[in-house]
């Protein structure tokens, strides 16, 4: 029944928001034969996924440059499982950007700093912050907040010899403090899961994100029409905080 009330919900989103527009996806990490987490994605699913995302004339791309009809795929938390399915993702060349817990690098079902270092060098996986210990950023002190933001971005630069520009919130929680708290910290890009298009920006550097891990293939095609923005008040309340 709440699967079918969800289905409606989106069904009427399409109708009153349908659009276009470039997009962020996200998941919280893949699997084939392995699955280190309960809301991982089965790989049959995400190919699924890739073949629609691409049937509907999207473009699967690195970095979101047009308005229009780019989708940017994004996994958080750092699971073991998107270096599993690494092989698919070369073979159908399909960029990713992946957000690390640093604190939780090496820790089981998590990446190895090897396993991170080789998907940095596949050319396909950017590495980004999930901050360092993974806390409510909007419920912890400056000093902490300070220290889970740059101390995450220095693991992550020294581990792939490159510069980190870009944060997800943990649990998609925060607040003014928080933004300007990672615009000091130097993150170019700040991930929201507030649901919506790329350049509906809810604050400056605050990006919207449509979690879609377990969409099923008539979800994901209203999703990527825009669907999820029914769902944007609830979003917010839920994860901004004053």
């Amino acid at each position: 029944m709440k699967n079918r009330f969800r289905y409606i919900a989106l069904y009427l989103g399409a109708l009153l928001f349908s659009n276009r527009e470039s997009k962020v996806l996200f998941y919280h990490d893949i699997h084939d034969k392995n699955s280190y987490l309960e809301d991982s994605t089965p790989l049959p699913l995400f190919k699924k996924h890739i073949q629609t995302i691409r049937n509907e004339s999207y473009e699967i791309v690195t970095d979101i440059t047009q308005k229009h009809n780019q989708i940017k795929l994004q996994f958080d938390d750092g699971f073991k499982g998107i270096y599993d399915c690494l092989s698919f993702l070369v073979v159908e060349k399909i960029p990713v950007e992946v957000f690390i817990i640093s604190s939780e690098i090496g820790n089981a079902n998590f990446l190895s700093e090897n396993q991170i270092i080789e998907l940095s060098n596949s050319g396909l996986v950017k590495i980004s912050s999930h901050s360092h210990s993974h806390l409510e950023l909007n419920n912890i002190d400056e000093k902490t907040l300070k220290y889970e933001l740059l101390h995450s971005k220095r693991i992550l630069e020294t581990l792939c010899n490159q510069t980190i520009d870009s944060i997800c919130y943990p649990f998609g929680y925060f607040s003014p403090s928080v933004i300007e708290e990672c615009r000091s910290a130097n993150y170019l890009y700040q991930y929201s899961s507030i649901a919506g298009s790329f350049h509906e920006n809810i604050f400056d550097n605050v990006i919207r994100r449509n979690l879609v891990q377990f969409a099923n293939i008539q979800e994901l095609r209203l999703i990527l029409k825009g669907a999820n923005a029914i769902f944007n008040i609830l979003y917010f309340k839920r994860h901004f905080s004053k």
